[in-house]
C-alpha cells in the first residue's frame, strides 16, 4: 500500500464501471439495444461470477437464459400475485399439495372482454380496470377460492 487512504468501494472490492456502445453500422437501432442489453447481462453475470469461462453456447443457456427465467419468474409471480388479489384466477392444491392457479370460472366473460379491450387499446393494464378484492379481518386481500388467503 502506498499510504494512500483506500475509499470504501476500494476497501470492499474491485469496482467496475463500463460504458458498453455497440452500434454496428448496418445494424437497425433495435437490434443494436437488443445485442447492447445482452452484452450487459453477459457483464452482470461476470461480475458475480468473476471466474466462469463458457462456450457461445453456454453463455446464451446458462448466463442468459438463467437470468432472464430468475427476472421473469419474479416478474410472474407479482402478476399472479395480483390476478389472484383480484379474483381473476384462483388457488386450488393439486394432488402433491402444490399450489395451482386458474381462471376464476365467475370472471371469465370479463376476462374475455378485458382481453379484447386491451389489443384494442395496445396495454393490458390500461384496457383491463381491476377491481379490489374482497378483504378478510385482517384488513388483507382474500382471493375467491382460497380458504387460507395465500398468496404466490
Amino acid at each position: 500500500m502506498d499510504g494512500r487512504r483506500r475509499s470504501a468501494a476500494d476497501q470492499q472490492g474491485m469496482v467496475i464501471a463500463l460504458y458498453v456502445s455497440v452500434q454496428p453500422p448496418t445494424e437497425d437501432s433495435s437490434r443494436t439495444n437488443e445485442v447492447g442489453q445482452v452484452a450487459l447481462e453477459i457483464l452482470a453475470y461476470l461480475s458475480r461470477h468473476p471466474q466462469a469461462k463458457d462456450r457461445l453456447e453456454g453463455i446464451a443457456e446458462w448466463w442468459i437464459l438463467a437470468q432472464r427465467i430468475e427476472v421473469q419468474t419474479a416478474i410472474v409471480k407479482a402478476a399472479v400475485r395480483s390476478l389472484v388479489e383480484q379474483g381473476f384466477l384462483v388457488i386450488e392444491r393439486n394432488g402433491a399439495g402444490d399450489q395451482v392457479y386458474g381462471v376464476n370460472p365467475a370472471r371469465i366473460v370479463e376476462i374475455g372482454e378485458a382481453v379484447r379491450r386491451s389489443s384494442r387499446a395496445g396495454s393490458f393494464c390500461h384496457a383491463f380496470e381491476l377491481p379490489r378484492a374482497t378483504e378478510d379481518a385482517s384488513g388483507e386481500p382474500k382471493p375467491e377460492g382460497d380458504p387460507k388467503g395465500e398468496q404466490p
